[in-house]
């Protein structure tokens, strides 16, 4: 089932889905916050990449939960689960993160999520980012707008570098790639109002007005950048597209539905090499 916009039963099922993934993200919550201050099953994947027993604990709630609710959908998750379900190729593909800020978690900072995002027809329809420790729950489907509980989101509405204030995450290799990474970092704070440092908090507070340009977690940002507005360019360059799985993306800020931040600023300047 790609979920085909327009038909009145897909709708219904976008819907029950949504409800579906909001309960279940908000139940892995409760699971992580029994494990908040436990440093019990801390593991390391790489360098830097952190894993706990509460990722795995709520993956396996999550991925349990789903494959109960939706037994044919597809169901890939952050700490190794993928289950096939039985559904045709490009059938309903959930993506999990059930601990999205794992160092934070550790670390005692309430700044962490839980994720999920489906995936139907090679596209992002519905997305769900639950913050346990500060009890917010973000969700969004296609065609309904991004919400944070009764209140609808709407993205900054800056349009220029210097009224915006900016968001950015760094990969793990970036022990190996720090001068490459900083390097747009620096020329972002030039022209940028500010910079700041889990990807899919970022998208989605983002819809609340602080951040107003960042990379994200594709899966779970995409759909909350689609229920809230913005299009989704391609990192250095002009066109626009929505975004498609497997394919990385940037979510800017709008205004009157379609203005994007001006990204000029941080483009090396025609002519100059790069350094």
């Amino acid at each position: 089932m790609a979920l085909p916009p327009g038909d009145d039963g897909a709708e219904r099922d976008l819907a029950e889905r949504l409800a579906a993934a909001v309960t279940i993200a908000e139940d892995a919550g409760r699971c992580l916050l029994a494990h908040l201050g436990r440093l019990d099953g801390v593991d390391q994947k790489g360098r830097g990449d952190l894993v706990s027993a509460a990722d795995r604990a709520a993956e396996e709630l999550i991925v349990a939960a789903l494959a109960s609710r939706f037994p044919t959908d597809r169901v890939v998750a952050e700490e190794g689960h993928d289950r096939a379900g039985s559904a045709a190729p490009g059938g309903p593909t959930w993506y999990v993160d059930p601990l999205d800020g794992t160092t934070n978690f550790v670390h005692g900072l309430p700044v962490f999520c839980v994720s999920l995002g489906l995936v139907a027809g090679g596209e992002p329809v519905l997305g769900v980012v639950h913050m346990p420790a500060l009890g917010r729950t973000y969700r969004a489907a296609r065609g309904g707008g991004a919400w944070l509980g009764e209140r609808r989101l709407r993205v900054s509405a800056a349009t220029r570098l210097d009224d915006a204030l900016l968001a950015t995450g760094f990969p793990y290799n970036r022990y190996d790639t720090a001068a490459e990474l900083l390097r747009p970092v620096e020329r972002a704070l030039r022209v940028a109002r500010g910079v700041r440092a889990a990807a899919a908090l970022r998208i989605v507070t983002g819809r609340q007005g602080p951040d107003d340009q960042h990379q994200h977690d594709p899966a779970h940002g995409s759909s909350e950048s689609s229920g809230g507005g913005p299009t989704l360019p391609h990192p250095g360059e002009e066109r626009e597209a929505h975004w498609q799985q497997g394919e990385p993306r940037q979510a800017p800020s709008q205004k009157g539905g379609r203005q994007q931040v001006e990204p000029a600023g941080l483009r090396q300047p025609a002519g100059q090499a790069a350094d």
